[in-house]
């Protein structure tokens, strides 16, 4: 349920802003899939999103300056 409202409104704010959005929310079963994905096993989705973020930001200024 959290999932779904958190992703709805995401794409709202893309859709609305015409900005680019990222969906970064850790969805999790119990505390160890939550220490694997925020930095353990899996390694840190989280920090993952943000990077992308970025990238797609200066993306798009590279698009806009040419």
């Amino acid at each position: 349920m959290v999932c779904n409202q958190a992703a709805s409104g995401i794409a709202a704010v893309s859709r609305e802003t015409g900005i680019p959005t990222m969906f970064g929310v850790l969805t999790t079963e119990n505390l160890e899939q939550a220490i694997n994905r925020s930095g353990g096993k899996v390694g840190n989705l989280g920090s993952d999103c943000a990077v992308g973020a970025i990238e797609s930001v200066r993306l798009l200024q590279s698009i806009k300056t040419g």
